[in-house]
C-alpha cells in the first residue's frame, strides 16, 4: 500500500491548449465506492451509478439480481403494499463512506506510472512546454508530446548524447529546445 502512495498517474492534457482536459469537481477527485461491498472501482471494474448518486460494483448487482431471482418473494406485492417507497430518503446514504475508507484517484499521461520526484520534474517540462509553445504560438504538443516528456523524466539526460537518446528528440528539435529542457532537468 505504501508503494501506491509513491507512485502518482498524470490527468490527460488536452494537446490543443495544454491544459488539463478533465472536467472533474473536487469530489470527482476520489474513486466511486461500493455501496455494498465498499470496495473501490480500482478494485472491481466500472461502477454502476444509481439516482443519488450511490454506486454498486457489477458483481454485488449481479449478486443482488441472483438473489431476488431465486427467492420465493414476490417483488409487484412487496412494491404494491410499500405505497411510501417514495418518501424514503436515499441522498444521506452515500455519505456513510467514512473519509478513511475514500481512495483518491490516480492521475494518467501516457499510460506511465512515475514516482513523486519524476512528477515534480514532469510538471516542469510541462510549464517549460508550455512557454515555449506560446512564445512559437504553436500547440505544445509540437515542442515535446507528454510521452517525450516522461522519457526524459525517467532518463534524466544530463548532456546532449543522452539528450539525443530520448523518445522524440532529434537533432532539429534539441538545437531548437534541448538546452532550455536540460537546464531544467539538470536543475
Amino acid at each position: 500500500m505504501s508503494d501506491d502512495k509513491d507512485i502518482i498517474k498524470y490527468n490527460e492534457i488536452d494537446m490543443e491548449t495544454g491544459e488539463d482536459s478533465s472536467t472533474e469537481k473536487k469530489e470527482d477527485e476520489f474513486e466511486k465506492v461500493c455501496f455494498l461491498c465498499r470496495r473501490p472501482e480500482s478494485k472491481t471494474g466500472p461502477m454502476i451509478t444509481l439516482p443519488q448518486n450511490i454506486h454498486i460494483c457489477t458483481e454485488c448487482m449481479q449478486k443482488s439480481f441472483d438473489t431476488m431471482n431465486n427467492s420465493t418473494i414476490n417483488y409487484n406485492d412487496l412494491m404494491n403494499n410499500m405505497s411510501n417507497i417514495s418518501m424514503i430518503d436515499l441522498s444521506s446514504l452515500p455519505n456513510q463512506i467514512s473519509q478513511k475508507q475514500r481512495v483518491k484517484k490516480k492521475k494518467k499521461t501516457a499510460g506511465v506510472l512515475l514516482s513523486n520526484e519524476q512528477e515534480a520534474l514532469f510538471e516542469k517540462l510541462r510549464q517549460l512546454r508550455m512557454e515555449i509553445a506560446k512564445e512559437e504560438k504553436v500547440p505544445p504538443y509540437i515542442v515535446f508530446s507528454d510521452k517525450t516528456l516522461v522519457h526524459m523524466c525517467q532518463v534524466r539526460p544530463e548532456n546532449k548524447a543522452q539528450m539525443l537518446k530520448v523518445s522524440g528528440v532529434g537533432e532539429f528539435k534539441y538545437q531548437k529546445y534541448g538546452e532550455r529542457f536540460l537546464e531544467v532537468i539538470l536543475n
